[in-house]
C-alpha cells in the first residue's frame, strides 16, 4: 500500500510540474509572439497623404523634365547654342529640338532617366516641408492655415491655367495640368470647409 501512495505522489508530481512547465511555455510563446509581432509600415507620405504625392509626382515631372533637357542642351551643345541661339527641347520623348533637329540616342537617354530621381526627391521634399509645415501652422491661429491652403491652391490652379495657355498648349486631359487643377481645387474647398466649420462650431 505504502508503494502505490509513493508511485501516486510521484506520478501526481510529475503530472502537477508538466501542467506548470506546459503553462509557462504558453505564456513564454504569446509574450515572444506579442513582443516579435511585426509593426505596420509607416506611410512615407503621411503628411501629405495619397493624393496630394500624385499632385506633387506629376506637377514635378513637368519642372524635372525642363530642367533635365535644359542642362542636357547644355552638355550636348554648349552654352552658346543654349543661350545665344535659343536652342531648346522642343519634344523629349521624340527626340525633337526647337530648330528640328533630333537628338542623337544618348541624348535621349539622359533626359529620361534623370527625370524619375528629381521627382522622387521632390515628392520626398514636399513630404519633409509639409510635416515642418503642419506642425508649425497647427500652434498658429485659424487664419494661418487657412492662408496656407488658399495660398497653395492659388499657385496649383495657376500652374494649370498656366500650363492651358497657348505657350504650353497641353491638351485638357493631360494629367499634369488636370493634376494641379484637382490639387488646387481641393485644397480650396479644404481651406474654406474647415474654416466654416469651425466658425459654425464656435
Amino acid at each position: 500500500m505504502s508503494f502505490h501512495y509513493s508511485i501516486f505522489g510521484v506520478t501526481r508530481r510529475f503530472a502537477l510540474t508538466d501542467k506548470l512547465h506546459n503553462q509557462l511555455d504558453a505564456e513564454t510563446v504569446r509574450g515572444t509572439q506579442a513582443t516579435t509581432q511585426v509593426q505596420p509600415k509607416s506611410d512615407p507620405f503621411s503628411n501629405l497623404g495619397a493624393g496630394e504625392a500624385i499632385v506633387t509626382l506629376l506637377v514635378s515631372s513637368f519642372f524635372a523634365a525642363r530642367i533635365v533637357c535644359n542642362l542636357t542642351v547644355l552638355l550636348l551643345y554648349g552654352s552658346h547654342a543654349f543661350f545665344d541661339e535659343g536652342l531648346r527641347v522642343e519634344d523629349w520623348k521624340h527626340s525633337i529640338l526647337s530648330n528640328g533637329v533630333r537628338l542623337p540616342w544618348y541624348g535621349t537617354l539622359m533626359i529620361g532617366p534623370a527625370i524619375l530621381p528629381i521627382c522622387a526627391a521632390a515628392a520626398l521634399g514636399a513630404e519633409f516641408v509639409a510635416k515642418h509645415l503642419r506642425s508649425y501652422l497647427s500652434q498658429r491661429p485659424l487664419w494661418a492655415m487657412t492662408g496656407a491652403r488658399l495660398l497653395g491652391g492659388a499657385a496649383l490652379l495657376g500652374l494649370s491655367v498656366s500650363l492651358y495657355l497657348p505657350l504650353h498648349a497641353f491638351s485638357p486631359r493631360h494629367p499634369i495640368p488636370l493634376s494641379a487643377l484637382v490639387g488646387g481645387v481641393v485644397l480650396v474647398w479644404i481651406a474654406f470647409a474647415n474654416s466654416l466649420r469651425r466658425l459654425h462650431r464656435s
